[in-house]
C-alpha cells in the first residue's frame, strides 16, 4: 500500500454541491497556502480510460484526513456510497485516517454517520438551514480543526526524519503506485520501473506541458507499458509535476547515477547489465530478438523475450537493487548535457529495438535531440532524500 502523505486531506463530494465545495475550500484557502494541508479533490481531471476506481483509492490510501460533504445528492452517488465511502470509513476505524464531515442537507445517510463520527456542524441542522453567517461560524471552526491537526501531522512528520536522519532510506511508493528502492552511493532512491503510460496519462490530463504526440505512438502498448515518444523537456515536466503533487522532489537521474543503479553501485559500468556472456542469456530484457523478424531491424538470432515492441514494466528479472529494465524495453533520458556547449540530451539503457554488443554494452551511451520524442525512448524518476 502506498505511504500516507502528512499533508493530503481527500476531500468527497457530489459534484451537484459544487457551490458547497467551494466554501469549503475558501476556508481552507489559508492553510492551503501555507502548505499545512494539500486538497485532493476529484476535479474531472482524471483522463477518459484510466481506472478511475485505482485513481481514487490511491488517494484514500495516502491521505491522512478526509472531509465529507454529506447530502442527499452525496448519498445518491453510487460510486460515493459503494466504493469511497467503505474505504474512508475503514481507515478511519483503523486509527490510519482522521475523518472530518459536514451535513449539507438532511439526509439518511447522516444518521447513521453520527452515530460514530462527530459532525463539524449540528448532526440536527443542516448547513442549508443556517444563515450565512452561521454558515461561515461552523466552517471557520472546521478550518480550525484542521490547522491544529496539521500542525500535530507536521510535528509527528518532523519527528521521523529526526530519528531516520542519516540513514540509507528503505524502499517506498507513492501516490501513483510508483514503487522506490535506494541505489547505494546514491542520495536518490530509484523507481523499480520506467514511467509507465498510466502514470504519464494523469500528468496529460493536469499539465499543459504534456503534447498530445505520446498518445500517438506507432507501436501497440497497454497501460502499464513504458510511455514512449516523450521529449527530455516533458519528461521534467513530468518530475517537476510529481514533485508538487507530493511534496517531495523527483527528477531524472544523472549519468553517474544511473552508472551506479547498472553496476552494482561501485561505480564500475559492467559488461552487460545482465553480466558478462554473450549472446544474453533468457530473460535478460526486451531487446530486438526473433520477434523482431521482418521489421527491418538487426537481430540476436536465437533470442526470445516475448515482445516485438515494449513489454510492460516488469517483464523481467531485476538487478540485485530490485530495478526493472535497466537493460533494454527503452532508453531512459538522464539528466545530463552531452557538454557545456552541446543542447543533446543522453539517454542510457537501449531499448525493444537494439541487438549490437555496442548497444546493450552497460556504458553504452546516445546524444538525443529533448525536444524529439522516440518511439524506443522513455524515462523513470528518481526521488531525492535527505540524509
Amino acid at each position: 500500500m502506498a505511504e500516507r502523505f502528512p499533508r493530503r486531506v481527500f476531500i468527497s463530494y457530489s459534484r451537484r454541491d459544487r457551490d458547497w465545495l467551494d466554501r469549503v475550500m475558501a476556508h481552507l484557502a489559508p492553510l492551503r497556502h501555507e502548505n499545512l494541508i494539500e486538497a485532493w479533490i476529484d476535479s474531472g481531471k482524471i483522463d477518459y480510460g484510466d481506472r478511475f476506481n485505482e485513481e481514487i483509492a490511491r488517494a484514500i490510501d495516502t491521505s491522512r484526513a478526509a472531509l465529507l460533504l454529506v447530502s442527499p445528492n452525496f448519498q445518491n452517488s453510487r460510486f460515493i456510497v459503494d466504493h469511497e465511502l467503505p474505504r474512508l470509513l475503514g481507515h478511519a476505524d483503523a486509527g490510519d485516517l482522521k475523518l472530518y464531515w459536514l451535513l449539507v442537507s438532511d439526509c439518511l445517510l447522516a444518521d447513521s454517520l453520527a452515530g460514530v463520527y462527530q459532525c463539524a456542524n449540528d448532526a440536527g441542522q443542516a448547513l442549508e438551514a443556517l444563515t450565512a453567517a452561521e454558515v461561515n461560524g461552523v466552517l471557520a471552526r472546521l478550518s480550525r480543526d484542521v490547522a491544529h491537526a496539521a500542525c500535530e501531522w507536521a510535528q509527528t512528520g518532523a519527528e521521523v526524519r529526526e530519528e531516520s536522519e542519516g540513514l540509507v532510506p528503505g524502499k517506498f511508493t507513492n501516490s501513483l503506485a510508483m514503487p522506490f528502492a535506494p541505489v547505494p552511493g546514491t542520495r536518490v532512491l530509484f523507481s523499480k520501473w520506467l514511467t509507465r503510460v498510466q502514470d504519464y496519462a494523469l500528468f496529460a490530463a493536469e499539465c499543459s506541458a504534456a503534447r498530445w504526440k505520446w498518445k500517438k505512438a506507432a507501436l501497440k502498448q497497454g497501460r502499464d507499458h513504458p510511455v514512449v515518444r516523450v521529449t527530455w523537456q516533458e519528461a521534467a515536466a513530468f518530475c517537476a509535476w510529481l514533485s508538487q503533487r507530493e511534496g517531495v522532489r523527483y527528477r531524472l537521474p544523472c549519468d553517474a547515477e544511473w552508472t551506479l543503479a547498472v553496476g552494482g553501485g561501485d561505480g564500475t559500468e559492467p559488461a552487460y547489465p545482465w553480466g558478462s556472456e554473450w549472446p544474453p542469456p533468457p530473460g535478460s530484457g526486451n531487446y530486438a530478438g526473433d520477434e523482431a523478424k521482418g521489421m527491418g531491424v538487426l537481430r540476436i538470432g536465437g533470442y526470445r523475450d516475448g515482445h516485438p515492441f515494449t513489454a510492460p514494466v516488469g517483464s523481467y528479472a531485476p538487478n540485485r537493487f530490485g530495478l526493472y529494465d535497466l537493460g533494454g524495453n527503452v532508453w531512459e533520458w538522464c539528466a545530463d548535457a552531452c557538454g557545456p556547449a552541446s543542447s543533446r540530451r543522453m539517454v542510457r539503457g537501449a531499448s525493444w529495438r537494439d541487438s549490437q554488443p555496442r548497444e546493450l554494452a552497460g556504458a553504452a551511451r546516445v546524444m538525443r535531440n529533448p525536444a524529439r520524442g522516440y518511439d524506443d525512448t522513455g524515462f523513470r524518476c528518481v526521488l531525492e532524500w535527505a540524509g
